[in-house]
């Protein structure tokens, strides 16, 4: 339910974070999702939880949208993957805290009181957010509602706009294979540990991820002056990662460090969030991140129903030759969008801030 709605929310948040402005609609997204949060710590049914959920993701559409917006409007291009790369650790942060604090905190005051702090994380922005930023934007909201919709179907159909949202729908459908559902289960097949342990060891991919986010976001900005290199790099870097499945791992130590630069390989996809809308005018950046950004989550959510179903093993919980196969095939795809389809964005014409 929750990709569903973060889905579905991406194209609408986009336009309205565009129109009504960073400060109002940033703050109505998280708001929406606190209520959310509320709901799913104290519903009484499944439908109440289904609903709160649901609310969940579509607030929770606006958070990330809303940084690509603040960066475009408010940073140089100069430290425009920087910032994301930024954004991106402090997520990943917030993931690790999911699935060990909070599970701490479950046990110790239950798990209502667990889920409704959680509004609290999300209803301090959504207060400070009108006081930090104010007004922002030019021209009354019929004006750049307008100004939106006349330039979403051009940013739609642009090539660049076509590679780019394929490349991010594989390489995170691919993450999310392995970061979320088969990794551990990999780990727990071929050294016959538990689950405990090899979820622990599986931690290792998202220490990866996050440590080679915020390192490309400088080397792309900085150093490389580039996107498109280390969007297509990755695509390598998870083919290659795929090939693991394949293998008998020989200890848990070579384990952990194969996760870990697993995690690095894959942290070059943070590109493509820059990449999605620097092309664009800061005004449409939320609009054209969004557009991209919504293959990400519908891809997720396909994913996560699907496989179940299509990738299973028999002896094994998964079928790893075929996973291994899927995720290569997938990222060669992946590669030849980024390389035929999409333009360098970090240095293009609009090189705001230099």
């Amino acid at each position: 339910m929750y990709f569903y709605a973060y889905a579905a929310s991406q194209l609408p948040t986009g336009i309205l974070l565009d129109s009504l402005g960073l400060a109002l609609y940033g703050s109505i997204g998280f708001a929406i999702a606190a209520i959310g949060s509320l709901i799913v710590a104290f519903a009484p049914t499944i439908t109440l939880v289904l609903v709160g959920r649901f609310l969940i993701g579509f607030g929770c559409g606006a958070a990330f949208i809303s940084t690509q917006k603040f960066i475009a409007r408010y940073l140089p291009l100069r430290l425009s993957a920087i910032a994301t790369g930024a954004v991106l650790v402090i997520g990943n942060v917030g993931s690790l805290y999911a699935q060990y604090p909070m599970v701490f905190m479950a046990k110790s005051l239950g798990v209502r009181v667990a889920l409704a702090h959680l509004a609290l994380y999300l209803g301090i922005p959504a207060l400070m957010l009108p006081i930090l930023i104010g007004k922002d934007g030019e021209g009354s909201f019929s004006e750049r509602l307008r100004e939106t919709l006349r330039s979403i179907p051009k940013i739609a159909r642009d090539k660049h706009t076509i590679g780019v949202l394929l490349s991010m729908a594989l390489a995170y459908s691919t993450i999310l294979l392995l970061q979320v559902i088969v990794l551990r289960d990999f780990l727990i097949d071929k050294l016959g540990l538990s689950i405990a342990r090899a979820s622990m060891l599986a931690t290792a991919f998202s220490l990866g991820l996050m440590t080679g986010q915020l390192t490309v976001g400088i080397l792309s900005d900085r150093v490389v002056k580039a996107r498109k290199p280390f969007a297509a790099a990755t695509h390598a870097a998870l083919s290659i990662s795929a090939l693991y499945l394949l293998t008998q791992p020989g200890s848990e130590t070579e384990a952990v460090l194969v996760a870990l630069l697993m995690g690095l390989g894959a942290a070059g996809q943070m590109v493509t969030v820059p990449m999605a809308r620097e092309p664009w005018p800061p005004s449409l950046a939320a609009s054209s991140f969004s557009i991209a950004n919504m293959s990400t989550f519908v891809a997720a959510a396909l994913l996560q129903n699907a496989a179940p179903y299509i990738l299973r093993g028999g002896h094994t919980r998964w079928n790893y030759p075929l996973v291994a196969a899927t995720m290569v095939l997938l990222n060669i795809v992946g590669f030849f969008a980024v390389v035929f389809l999409t333009r360098e964005t970090a240095k293009g014409s609009r090189r705001r801030g230099s």
